[in-house]
């Protein structure tokens, strides 16, 4: 891989999770965070009760969701962007992040049974993010910024 060009990996994925799932989404949260009303959020769960969705969440639980959205969205801007960048932390920041995020739907799964069957579907994204950003080409992709960094340290 020659470390002077990046890869398509790195800017689907990074693209992705920049402008994808970090700008875009945080500008529908916050924009659905700041607009939504108690009358508005009962009219989504009787629409989603009609069509034989149990949803139960308060005004108060919708709210802090929203801001849990809002900050992860700036995290994946942020990696995304590190990632386009060629930051070895955006590549670590990615890696751990999905795990996390893997973590997080097999323990919706357990606790729901009815999303085992979506599970596969659920886990495709991070669990490509984990396969890509592990592989040791990408990674030695992301350590030659590291080597380039400190050689411009010590020559300044």
């Amino acid at each position: 891989m020659d470390n002077n060009k990046q890869p398509l990996g790195i800017s689907i994925f990074g693209g992705l999770n920049c402008f994808v799932f970090g700008f875009f989404f945080a500008a529908i949260f916050i924009t659905t965070y700041l607009k939504t009303t108690p009358q508005d959020l009962n009219t989504i769960t009787t629409l989603f009760k009609s069509k034989g969705f149990a949803v139960q969440i308060t005004y108060r639980q919708f709210k802090i969701l929203n801001i849990i959205y809002i900050i992860t969205s700036c995290v994946l801007a942020a990696s995304g962007a590190g990632l386009l960048l060629k930051r070895e932390w955006a590549r670590k920041v990615t890696v751990l992040g999905s795990f996390a995020w893997l973590a997080l739907i097999s323990l919706a799964a357990i606790l729901n049974s009815a999303l085992i069957t979506q599970l596969i579907v659920y886990c495709f994204y991070p669990g490509a993010l984990v396969i890509y950003f592990t592989n040791k080409k990408v990674e030695n992709y992301f350590r030659t910024q590291i080597t380039a960094d400190k050689e411009t340290r010590i020559n300044n």
